[in-house]
């Protein structure tokens, strides 16, 4: 949507769907309560609604947030969602090995692992 801006005539300004919802959810008491807690727990959110959360309390925080997704499906939607808001999530994957297992881990797994520790140092 674009919309008339303030200044000189024929400039215009991009409102965003997303803008406009981000400054409403900031606005709110439950929203404030979360940006003031040391540690949050985002239980019984859809997994898109967690990611766009997150991604407006690490903007108010300043810094990056560590996420810990229940399975290995929530944490790819999440990456999925991160992407949907402009931001990028880095993903560690699960091994897919329980600890009394002894066998190695998969070439394809420790290959994610190597991507996302990369992805920190960058």
């Amino acid at each position: 949507m674009v919309a008339p801006a303030d200044g000189p005539a024929g400039r215009l300004r991009r409102v965003t769907a997303w803008g406009e919802l981000s400054a409403a959810l900031r606005a709110s008491e439950p929203y404030r309560r979360l940006a003031a807690a040391a540690a949050v727990r985002a239980e019984r959110l859809p997994v898109p609604a967690a990611a766009w959360v997150s991604r407006l309390l690490a903007e108010d925080r300043g810094r990056p947030l560590l996420v810990v997704a229940p399975s290995e499906s929530d944490a790819l939607s999440w990456r999925e969602a991160a992407r949907l808001f402009g931001y990028e999530a880095i993903h560690f994957p699960a091994p897919h090995l329980s600890p009394y297992q002894e066998t190695e881990i998969s070439l394809g797994v420790r290959a994610e692992e190597a991507v996302a520790l990369a992805a920190l140092f960058d």
